[in-house]
């Protein structure tokens, strides 16, 4: 729903060629987001909203222009979505959405964002659920994950796999017999509001429940906390190969049918890392970095913020 914007990289620098680096809050692909126009919708939500006032208040100013560019920045990623799939979306549906949720003064408020975003937020979130009807029965990843007990032990075994992907399977030997988990060419699928691990040896699914595996690149692993954070659980996940069929596995259609709105918008969001890996993301470092696997721009000087910080590592090409 279009409270997934509330709360909760790679920096510009340096000569490139496509846009212009200069005042630019974040640059997609060849899409320039520019500083004036976050600064603008800054200073609308300042001069209309109570809760951001108190933001002001607290020092939190950051955090409201980083949640602005994270939502520009989607909203480039869902676009260049809406392009490559032939997605269309109704302008009826996004103002039944808007008014479904109380009408666009009233998510503006609620999200302390400007109302002239919220029209594409709520277009946002309908590609994003017709991204999942699209892709919940054709895609699919085999990963190889242990599960750790911190993020520090996750990048370790992170970068072990990355160094030397046939060591998973003593990866996860070890992680298990330390009390963990772990398991080797897991075959990933979006069912449901989470990613279930499918495979002959598994009746008891312990693969991780969030959804960054199926969006990030083959050959490449990710470190990430399926809790986001609370209870110390921490997975590294070595993707090894990720298939999209031209047609829907059998009995998937009633799973896509039955799942909610929000359900689809999750997974549909997380198929976004396509995109962001395919066009680029770059955020000026006057608002933070970009969070490959959350998909949001974040503090990378807060230590709070960067301890739930999700990775995208490539596996070395000597080892692929």
């Amino acid at each position: 729903m279009l409270v997934m914007f509330v709360g909760a990289g790679l920096a510009l620098a340096g000569c490139a060629s496509g846009p212009s680096q200069v005042d630019a809050a974040a640059i997609v692909g060849n899409n320039t987001i520019s500083v004036d126009s976050v600064q603008q919708e800054l200073t609308t939500v300042l001069n209309s909203q109570q809760t951001a006032q108190a933001y002001q208040q607290q020092n939190q100013l950051d955090e409201i222009s980083r949640n602005i560019v994270t939502a520009k920045v989607r909203h480039q990623l869902v676009l260049d979505a809406v392009q490559q799939n032939k997605i269309t979306i109704d302008e009826n549906q996004v103002d039944q959405l808007i008014a479904s949720v109380g009408g666009t003064d009233a998510v503006a408020k609620n999200l302390v964002t400007d109302p002239a975003l919220v029209r594409d937020l709520a277009y946002d979130e309908l590609a994003e659920q017709q991204l999942a009807r699209l892709y919940a029965g054709r895609v699919s990843a085999t990963v190889s994950f242990v599960s750790t007990n911190s993020r520090d032990d996750a990048i370790a075994a992170a970068n072990k796999l990355a160094a030397d992907p046939s060591s998973a399977p003593a990866l996860v030997a070890a992680a298990t017999q330390a009390g963990g988990s772990g398991q080797v060419d897991a075959t990933v699928t979006p069912v449901g509001y989470m990613w279930q691990v499918q495979t002959e040896a598994a009746q008891e699914a312990t693969a991780p429940d969030v959804t960054p595996l199926l969006g990030a690149n083959a050959n490449t692993v990710v470190v990430f906390s399926p809790t986001s954070g609370q209870g110390g659980v921490w997975v590294a996940a070595l993707i090894t190969k990720r298939t999209v069929s031209a047609t829907p596995v059998t009995g998937t259609s009633s799973v896509v049918a039955n799942a909610t709105p929000d359900t689809l918008a999750e997974v549909g969001a997380e198929l976004l890392q396509q995109n962001a890996n395919k066009l680029g993301v770059r955020i000026s470092p006057r608002y933070g970095s970009w969070d490959p696997v959350s998909m949001q721009v974040i503090d990378p000087t807060d230590a709070a913020t960067q301890k739930l910080a999700g990775e995208e590592i490539p596996v070395h090409s000597s080892a692929s």
